[in-house]
């Protein structure tokens, strides 16, 4: 049995690691300040976990293995949490990452792709479901290669398909995409992981932070069940095309108001989830028959904006 101490102990990755090549290890203790770290740590060692007091009593308590990572780098998600500035050398212009995106949920299906909207992509397109706080599932689509995929030591040269499943759980990072259709005028909004893996129990997760320019004029609306809403679409790194990408967001109530008065060109900073919903299109209007398509929309539900800088025009 190896004895570990986990300091800045995020969600316990060197743990896993250990726990996937077959070490049994106890941790004789673990430091983190990030809450939802703590849970997803707290979750992801349930099987071994006792929810009691733990005793150790008989322990010796200078560890085999220190585990110490450093608190969470500037262009991380958690490195909103920081203080450091571009003027003290920050990697990046704002708080956290330009672009990152978290996620974890169930595997609804996969499938290999040689393409993505007449791009060449050699790798798979999944379907994922993660529940919103309230139990609403949205459904996610993320895009990535064989290369992007841990699924233990149990793979053994096996092909993905032996373990990507529907029902899987899975853990996502990557960057929010978006990808037009140029044949059907249908966008692809996305995920481009840079890395998936398989675990038994994550805490579901759905985050994604981004920093860009509206690209359009803001659109503000209201729903039928009165609910005010503002649409803008942020500007992106297309990572796939070395060009740019127009993200969907969506804003709620009182920050719809505000960012209904913000202009094309501004630069913000925001939170948000990936969100799918229904709707039905009138897609026969010429013959006055009404003809109505189900489809899915995609976007990103802003929780948090903040607008960085204004439009240079104005």
């Amino acid at each position: 049995m190896v004895q570990i101490l986990e300091l800045f102990g995020g969600i316990g990755s060197p743990r896993c690691a250990l726990r996937n090549i077959g070490i049994p290890v106890k941790a004789i203790d673990y430091v983190e300040i990030d809450e939802k770290a703590v849970r997803s740590y707290n979750a992801m060692f349930s099987d071994e976990l006792e929810y009691k007091t733990q005793s150790v009593v008989g322990w010796n308590l200078k560890p085999d293995i220190l585990i110490h990572g450093s608190p969470c780098q500037d262009f991380s998600i958690a490195g909103h949490q920081g203080k450091a500035t571009a003027e003290a050398g920050r990697i990046n212009r704002g708080k956290g990452a330009d672009n990152a995106a978290g996620l974890a949920g169930e595997l609804k299906e996969v499938e290999e792709v040689t393409e993505l909207c007449g791009l060449r992509f050699n790798g798979y397109l999944a379907k994922i479901e993660t529940p919103r706080p309230r139990g609403t599932l949205d459904e996610v689509i993320v895009a990535f290669t064989d290369g992007k995929v841990d699924v233990g030591q149990q793979r053994d040269g096996r092909p993905l398909k032996e373990f990507m499943t529907a029902g899987s759980k899975v853990i996502v990072s990557g960057i929010a995409q978006t990808l037009k259709d140029f044949e059907s005028g249908k966008v692809l909004v996305f995920i481009l992981a840079d890395f998936v893996g398989l675990v038994e129990n994550p805490m579901m997760q759905d985050d994604v932070a981004l920093r860009g320019v509206i690209a359009h004029e803001p659109i503000y609306r209201t729903t039928p069940r009165g609910k005010r809403i503002t649409d803008i679409s942020v500007m992106v790194k297309n990572e796939l095309t070395g060009n740019k990408c127009f993200v969907p967001c969506i804003c709620w109530q009182e920050q719809a108001d505000e960012v209904a008065g913000w202009q094309q060109g501004d630069t913000v900073e925001l939170l948000g989830r990936y969100q799918s919903r229904q709707y039905e299109k009138v897609i026969d209007t010429d013959s006055g028959s009404g003809s109505r398509e189900r489809r899915t929309a995609y976007e990103i539900s802003v929780q948090l904006i903040n607008r960085k800088e204004r439009a240079a025009n104005v």
